[in-house]
């Protein structure tokens, strides 16, 4: 307590300086968590098209996608307690202690009043004493000197006061503080951790899938070569397929790009929140300023990792899915020259019956059977060209569930990854939050 008597309008002006300071970390980081909560509301849009293309494919495929996105809702899930922890728990502990400077201040302008008083008391008593003894009144320096003596009672009580106001406050900050440290490693510690075993259970459906296999296909589209009618409507079953997955692929890739999107908002928005924590901590007391300095750290590290999980998500998930609608429009053109062929070749068939059933005397010699030779020539064209269009399509199909299964085996991948690494990092901040002493940090504050 002597040490703050002495020492108490340097200690004040570091006091109202953290307080600025600490505001500015309130500020940043509320909207930090604002930018949490745009990640949920876009991730909600992207988990729903991954549901709902999962449930028109083949079982496994939609076990894996329905798995997942089982598993990312309640990634978002677990996102959103963490937020709402974060400020109940965090922020508003933070704002708190603002509010307490705020009293506190009133107090040391009251103290400063009184001595302001004091010196003005002190001033006219010297005065007093200063006059000649015969322009002097009778007792008037006795008066002055009673008013003195009880100006001095009341400054020393308010400083008194104040001093001890201000020791609470420093104590209850340093308190408040590590607090609230504890409560943001242990919210992300948490978070990250469910994720991580959730995310564990999900990868064994991933590994379930068996790309489909060519032989599977052609089997059930073999009988479909000989009859034109069937083949025209096989082709037509196709595009429509392929029509429908295209469109619904299409919003699962523009649903998870902008699900990565809001996750480059959040390091966006971090880095201010970041910057406080590490501005403050210089602020502070050495432990303090420490667990602050590698809080900021660790949330530094985590937010460069979201990059890279981002970058890799689109070279991996997004990426190969966009590839992959440019192969099935590539297949849908060859589809469209297919049912071409196999229109004229129905044309030709036509025309040769109608001729069969003319009076064979009335053509010409040979006629019928280079007609016949020209039909058979346009349907082996056609065959083939149908035989192609269905091969490309068996080897689509057998490519794409293999594309399916690496999209999806690298979501989850990518975000065990990140999230085992930010649990790491968490853990080297956790130990310095830990080891803050508030009987030391109170000497440090109370010896600048």
């Amino acid at each position: 307590m002597e040490k703050l008597k002495e020492s108490f309008s340097s200690v004040a002006a570091q006091m109202k300086e953290n307080t600025k300071q600490l505001e500015s970390v309130i500020k940043e980081n509320s909207e930090l968590l604002d930018s949490h909560d745009k990640l949920s509301k876009e991730s909600a849009e992207g988990i729903l098209e991954l549901k709902k293309y999962g449930e028109k494919e083949t079982p496994l495929l939609k076990d894996a996608f329905v798995g997942l996105s089982e598993t990312l809702k309640m990634v978002e899930g677990e996102r959103a307690k963490m937020t709402s922890a974060l400020r109940s728990q965090f922020l508003q502990p933070m704002k708190e202690l603002v509010a307490q400077f705020d009293q506190l201040e009133r107090e040391i302008k009251e103290d400063e009043s009184a001595a302001k008083k004091l010196a003005k008391i002190k001033k006219k008593l010297d005065k007093e004493k200063a006059k000649l003894a015969e322009k002097q009144k009778p007792g008037a320096i006795e008066k002055a000197e009673a008013d003195y003596q009880n100006a001095v009672k009341i400054a020393e009580k308010e400083h008194d006061d104040v001093i001890k106001a201000t020791a609470a406050y420093q104590e209850q900050k340093i308190k408040k503080i590590k607090e609230c440290l504890a409560v943001i490693v242990a919210q992300h510690k948490g978070f990250h951790q469910i994720v991580l075993s959730n995310l564990t259970d999900t990868k064994m459906y991933i590994e379930m899938i068996v790309p489909e296999q060519k032989e599977e296909v052609k089997e059930a589209i073999a009988e479909t070569l000989e009859n034109l009618e069937e083949s025209l409507k096989s082709c037509d079953q196709i595009s429509t397929v392929i029509a429908h997955v295209k469109k619904d692929l299409h919003s699962v890739i523009k649903e998870n790009m902008e699900m990565l999107n809001a996750h480059l908002k959040v390091t966006k928005e971090s880095k201010e929140g970041i910057n406080a924590f590490k501005d403050y901590g210089l602020k502070e007391s050495p432990a303090l300023g420490e667990a602050l300095s590698s809080l900021g750290g660790s949330l530094e590290i985590i937010e460069v990792n979201r990059q890279a999980f981002v970058e890799q998500m689109n070279h991996e998930f997004i990426r190969p899915l966009k590839e992959l609608i440019d192969t099935w429009d590539k297949l849908r053109e060859l589809i469209k020259k297919d049912v071409k062929s196999l229109k004229n070749d129905q044309k030709i068939v036509r025309k040769l019956e109608k001729l069969k059933m003319q009076d064979p005397t009335k053509l010409k010699p040979g006629f019928l059977e280079e007609k016949e030779k020209e039909a058979a020539s346009i349907r082996d064209m056609s065959t083939k060209l149908h035989k192609s269009m269905l091969t490309s399509y068996q080897e689509f199909t057998a490519a794409k569930s293999k594309t399916m299964k690496s999209c999806l085996g690298s979501m989850v991948e990518r975000n065990l990854k990140f999230h085992n690494q930010a649990l790491n990092i968490i853990d080297n901040a956790e130990i310095l939050v830990s080891q803050i002493d508030i009987s030391k940090e109170m000497d440090y504050e109370l010896d600048i």
